[in-house]
């Protein structure tokens, strides 16, 4: 325990420890605040949408408005009775439009959501008995799928009065999918219209592991806290020796300089997952945990095997847990995936002592794992930690043995594998570095 706590206080000590931390504080902190001013200005420019859109229609109106007149001088009442019909469609889109206006301006989000689950319930009754929605963008169809979620997510806002997150579109803000089949400009689009800027300290929290964010945080964990062995073996440093004439067995050594940089690593993640959180409270404020997060429950499975199995986008279930739910999960996940990097990091750097090439290996590691050979016995398959909670890693392979708790087992038995070889690699070689 002493030569635990020793090495815990020579990292504390160390000036670019500190540093590493502080810039890594400050990064998050601006990624916040350029996604806030960003976010700012599509609400904003959503806001100013909407209002040449009535300046658009209020044309319309002036210019059939004038058709009309003419057709009355005429006496021609066929004419007469359409102009009126025209001009009446588009004085209740004016209203409608100059209605959402003002619910956006005071950021009355119960009208909004209001007005979209109506939008939605149109948009469903005049596609009824169609494979595809009754929309589509620059002739590519949507998903039934995409819609049946996007409704159920708007419901949920509005029962739980949850403030949504913002879209730079002034109509329905769609839930994108994996259902989604866009390609080309119809993809670019598409994810103009459907990326989310979270402001409030949760839903940005929620927009930023769902980018990686918790598996890159604990990669730079590791490099800062990782090299309690690799930095003290070579020419200049030999931290090694001290212990190689003290009376310290090897075992408690390694365990030391193990556990001290597991422990700060993992502080180390705890502490950026909660930056983001912090980060709203002199702005809009932290947000609420009951936002909707989906899973997937994916498609029937085939009798004869998973390789048989389609997606449906009319059929294929899915539900809602609540965003404290899913950051319950996270937590979890992420002591694990701590774990399991800083184990295979640790490994690494007992035969790579420059922490550049160390960190560098194992992120092509990842990367490679990550890319290929996808399925439940591949460790790097459960790296993408908000794929696994929502199963929609599951549905992408279309395998349903990749679960939360096949993850959970795999990194811990995989982590604890290199922890185990890394100790008799420095037990039977090391040590005399």
């Amino acid at each position: 325990m002493r030569t635990f706590w020793f090495e815990s206080k020579k990292i504390a000590k160390k000036r670019t420890t500190w540093l590493a931390f502080l810039l890594t504080i400050m990064t998050v902190i601006t990624i916040y605040l350029l996604n806030f001013s960003v976010a700012k200005d599509i609400y904003e420019g959503n806001i100013t949408k909407l209002k040449n859109d009535v300046i658009t229609t209020e044309g319309y109106i002036n210019s059939f408005a004038k058709e009309l007149d003419i057709a009355e001088e005429a006496d021609d009442s066929d004419t007469v009775k359409e102009l009126g019909l025209i001009i009446e469609g588009y004085e209740k889109n004016k209203a409608l439009k100059q209605e959402r206006i003002k619910a956006f301006e005071e950021q009355d989000w119960e009208t909004i959501l209001k007005g979209e689950i109506s939008d939605l319930n149109f948009l469903f009754e005049a596609g009824a008995g169609a494979t595809t929605p009754p929309m589509s963008i620059e002739e590519q169809d949507t998903s039934w799928f995409t819609f049946r979620a996007t409704l159920e997510e708007k419901k949920h806002l509005l029962d739980y009065k949850v403030v949504p997150i913002v879209q730079n579109t002034t109509d329905v803000g769609f839930l994108p999918t994996y259902y989604d089949n866009f390609t080309g400009k119809s993809l670019e689009q598409w994810k103009q219209m459907t990326k989310r800027y979270g402001v409030t300290g949760y839903s940005f929290l929620y927009q930023l592991i769902q980018l990686l964010y918790i598996p890159i945080i604990v990669l730079l964990g590791c490099l800062i806290f990782g090299n309690g062995i690799s930095s003290e073996s070579g020419k200049k440093k030999h931290g090694l020796h001290f212990f190689a004439v003290l009376p310290s067995r090897k075992g408690n050594v390694f365990i030391a300089k193990y556990a001290s940089g597991l422990m700060y690593t993992l502080v180390f993640s705890l502490i950026m997952l909660m930056v983001p959180v912090f980060c709203s409270v002199f702005t809009v404020g932290i947000g609420s945990l009951d936002y909707p997060v989906l899973v997937y429950d994916g498609p029937e499975p085939n009798p004869f095997g998973d390789e048989y199995t389609t997606l449906d986008p009319m059929k294929d279930t899915f539900h809602f847990i609540m965003l404290k739910e899913y950051i319950g999960y996270v937590l979890l996940f992420n002591v694990v995936l701590v774990f399991f990097l800083y184990s295979l990091y640790f490994f690494i750097s007992l035969s790579v002592r420059n922490p550049g090439v160390t960190i560098s290996i194992l992120v092509a590691l990842i990367f490679v794992g990550m890319s290929i050979y996808q399925n439940e016995y591949n460790p790097f398959t459960y790296i993408d930690i908000d794929q696994i909670i929502t199963r929609e890693k599951a549905v992408i392979d279309l395998d349903s043995a990749i679960t939360y708790k096949t993850g959970l087992i795999l990194l811990i038995s995989v982590g604890f594998f290199a922890t185990v070889i890394g100790y008799i690699r420095f037990k039977y070689s090391y040590w005399k570095a």
